[in-house]
């Protein structure tokens, strides 16, 4: 996916020569999905530090059968990441150790890296400009690594 997603919206997502690898079988369902897929994206890069190539995609249709997205059948919407299932979905599915956890301040994320890998931390998608002030928290999920 190009990091240009969310800056032009669906017309962006449309133009976007790489949706292929995506693992949508169509442009449609890319753009469907492209703006929900953020925790999937951090998963795609776990596993593949593992050796485990998936595609953001399949990742989704697995998660959302573990109920980590639920896919309205009327319009399409899509609701998630819910993080309960997707725990679940990420224990069971490829034996990973993950929980949900709250309240966690940047300053804590050191200490959390020094007994695991990597954090999926749930930031406001502005983190992208450091300039900007967030105006609330979460909707947007990134990975925080050891290195």
């Amino acid at each position: 996916m190009t990091l240009a997603v969310r800056a032009d919206g669906p017309s962006a997502l449309r133009r976007d020569p790489l949706w292929r690898d995506s693992g949508a079988d169509t442009i449609e369902e890319y753009v469907r999905w492209a703006a929900n897929l953020c925790g999937m994206a951090c998963l795609k890069m776990i596993l593949a530090a593992r050796g485990e190539p998936h595609s953001t995609i399949s990742l989704a249709r697995t998660c959302t059968m573990y109920g980590g997205y639920v896919v309205n059948e009327i319009d399409g919407s899509i609701k998630g990441l819910i993080y309960a299932p997707f725990v679940t979905f990420v224990v069971k599915r490829f034996g990973l150790r993950a929980e949900v956890m709250t309240n966690i301040q940047a300053v804590d994320i050191p200490k959390i890296l020094s007994r695991q890998r990597f954090f999926m931390a749930s930031v406001h998608p502005s983190i992208r400009w450091p300039d900007s002030e967030p105006p609330s928290k979460g909707g947007h999920l990134v990975l925080v690594t050891d290195a």
